[in-house]
């Protein structure tokens, strides 16, 4: 999700977001709180999340497939998403073996012997 932060003449900030809101139906409405009226909402967290992984947005671990396509397919991912998911993905991404501070801040992992789709249904 994008979008800009903007700062009034009192010096509040506030949060200018490029959603279309177009996408949302009035269900996807929040009540006021004033009593009398409906504004309309963002996304929410699931939609949000189903976002970061359709556009991959803010991934910070790289899967490299060699299943013997050239060019060697990538799927890009988040860990914490995977981690949560699934525990082999947690020790995977999370042991301490792999926090060495020389790392890159999007880890990159070689995934052998697995078709890329077959992988790639792993991830989801």
């Amino acid at each position: 999700m994008s979008g800009s932060m903007c700062a009034d003449s009192s010096r509040q900030f506030s949060w200018q977001s490029d959603i279309d809101y177009e996408d949302y139906t009035d269900n996807d409405s929040v009540y006021s709180g004033s009593g009398d009226a409906y504004l309309p909402r963002g996304p929410d967290i699931s939609q949000r999340i189903r976002r970061l992984i359709t556009d991959e947005v803010f991934t910070d671990v790289k899967f490299v497939v060699n299943c013997g396509v050239k060019p060697k397919p990538e799927l890009r991912a988040h860990k914490a998403i995977l981690a949560v998911g699934s525990q082999e993905f947690a020790k995977m991404l999370y042991s301490t073996s792999m926090q060495d501070p020389q790392r890159s801040t999007t880890s990159e992992f070689q995934i052998k012997n697995v078709p890329f789709e077959a992988f790639k249904n792993v991830v989801k």
